[in-house]
This record gives C-alpha cells, structure tokens and sequence, in this order.
C-alpha cells in the first residue's frame, strides 16, 4: 500500500506536523524496517512503542488546542481516546512476530492519515485563521522541548 504521507503534513501548524514526520520515521522504522520481534510469546513492543508516541502527541496537541479556546477540543479528545483504545486492544491481542509488518505499518498509517487529515486539519484550519496567530507561545516550553 502506497501512503499518501503529503496529507498528514498538511495541518499548516508547524508543531503538529513536525510531530506527524516523526511518527512516519517510526512507523517506518519500527514496521519496515530490519527490527526483529523479539519472540512471539509476548505483546508486540514495537506496537506499545506507537502507542508511548502517539500518547505524548496526543497530550501535546490537546495541550495547543486548550491554549487557544479550541472550539471542538472535547470531540478531538475524544477521538485521541478512541484511537489509544484500538491501539491498546490491537497491542494486547496480536502476539508479536505473529502479523506482517507492512500490514500493521499500512493499517496504523491508515489510521493517523484519517485523524489527521479529518481532525488535526479542522484544528489547523482553526488555528492559521486567527488573527496574529502565533503558534510558539501556545505550549509551554517544556512541551515544546520534547518534540
């Protein structure tokens, strides 16, 4: 599968979509790249590893999004939620070695390009319309440090 990655760089928030290219790092990395499972008696660490990611990126955005009276930070984090439950539940079923990584890499790239391209661009589209918009000073710095 062929990942369309210009969308989930196309939030037009620079926090955000430095965090999106480092997670395609990862996802390549992790997934197709020459990282053995280390056994398939236990959870997929690789898959645990996503989910610490996307957690903190997660925690990030919320943060921006409540800094700047983010109309619908209640939906966002609420689809955030949802997105770490079927992380975790995938994590806690599939066993590792046990799937093919080109499709695990393909289904959660599937599933950030649909966050990001349905609810990380509405929140960009918010963000770059408002006036004097001046997106450093919406995190505190040690958020922006760990990016």
């Amino acid at each position: 599968m062929t990942t369309n990655w210009s969308k989930i760089n196309a939030t037009g928030v620079p926090v955000i979509d430095s965090t999106n290219e480092c997670l395609q790092f990862v996802l390549s990395e992790l997934f197709l790249g020459a990282r053995p499972c280390p056994g398939e008696t236990t959870a997929c660490p690789k898959i645990e590893d996503v989910e610490r990611f996307l957690k903190r990126k997660f925690d990030r955005e919320e943060i921006l999004m409540a800094n700047t009276g983010f109309p619908r930070l209640a939906a966002h984090e609420a689809e955030h939620a949802r997105l770490l439950r079927r992380l975790r539940a995938m994590r806690e079923r599939v066993v590792c070695g046990g799937y093919d990584p080109e499709t695990m890499h393909d289904l959660l790239t599937e599933w950030i390009v649909d966050h990001v391209s349905l609810f990380d661009a509405e929140f960009g589209r918010y963000l770059t319309s408002r006036p004097n918009s001046d997106q450093s000073k919406t995190l505190p710095t040690s958020a922006l440090e760990d990016i």
